[in-house]
């Protein structure tokens, strides 16, 4: 009975990790070393812009950067970050740099810091994927 119960939780907990959400893996290095990594990797940049305050901000950020299909796509083409654009580590100065009004904002960067699209707003990850295909077709070559 013992093995039979160990076995079942076993099971369980190997299903529930498979089934673990791989949203979108924001860096926590600094913005300049986020555009380095863009560089040697040939990827754009995503950047979120929000603030604590935002309920908007809150709700992208707990339901649709979670996502595994949104995930797949930006993991793999971008290089991202969450900036807080009113404090911290340079967040209101970047916020002023690219004349931020409304959050959250998201930027999509070549390495360079250079700005190729912007969106603002609560996005659906459906929303969002098309918005990073659509810098994507924007890029650089």
């Amino acid at each position: 009975m013992l093995k039979t119960v160990i076995t079942l939780f076993t099971t369980v907990a190997l299903f529930s990790s498979a089934l673990a959400q791989n949203g979108i893996d924001f860096k926590t290095s600094s913005f300049e070393d986020v555009l380095t990594l863009a560089q040697k990797e040939n990827k754009l940049v995503f950047v979120d812009f929000y603030t604590n305050w935002s309920g908007p901000s809150k709700r992208m950020a707990a339901n649709v950067f979670t996502q595994s299909k949104v995930g797949d796509l930006f993991n793999k083409e971008f290089v991202c970050i969450r900036v807080e654009a009113e404090r911290g580590n340079g967040g209101p100065e970047l916020a002023r740099k690219y004349r931020l009004r409304a959050y959250p904002s998201y930027l999509f960067l070549d390495g360079g810091g250079n700005e190729i699209s912007r969106s603002v707003g609560v996005l659906t990850a459906e929303e969002l994927i098309a918005k990073g295909k659509t810098a994507l077709e924007k890029k650089p070559k």
